[in-house]
């Protein structure tokens, strides 16, 4: 399953600009041996407005927090809200653990 697939089955609309950020993180993530602090600078400058690191933080923590709130798929994986470095680190080298829960709720 794509990222794109499991984040939206997990509650993350596509229209959101976390959800783009953390597909860019995973992206990064895979192709770079980077701390997050720098990953949100790459980010950051390669979205040519005026983002600071810190807003690409807070707009992958929101869409992670919300989709908490609203998707019993993340309630199932972590028994209170994933922080970032953990949400990204477990939908890059885990993702069936994502994918066995959804399958799990659609059935």
């Amino acid at each position: 399953m794509e990222i794109d697939k499991i984040l939206i089955q997990i509650g993350i609309s596509s229209n959101k600009l976390g959800f783009y950020y953390i597909k860019e993180c995973i992206n990064l993530l895979k192709n770079e041996n980077m701390k997050m602090y720098k990953i949100y600078e790459t980010i950051a400058l390669k979205s040519n407005t005026n983002k600071t690191p810190s807003s690409i933080e807070r707009a992958i923590r929101y869409v992670i927090s919300y989709s908490f709130k609203v998707s019993p798929v993340l309630k199932k994986i972590y028994n209170r809200i994933p922080n970032n470095s953990e949400f990204l680190y477990d939908l890059l080298n885990i993702p069936n653990i994502f994918i066995d829960t959804i399958n799990e709720e659609e059935n």
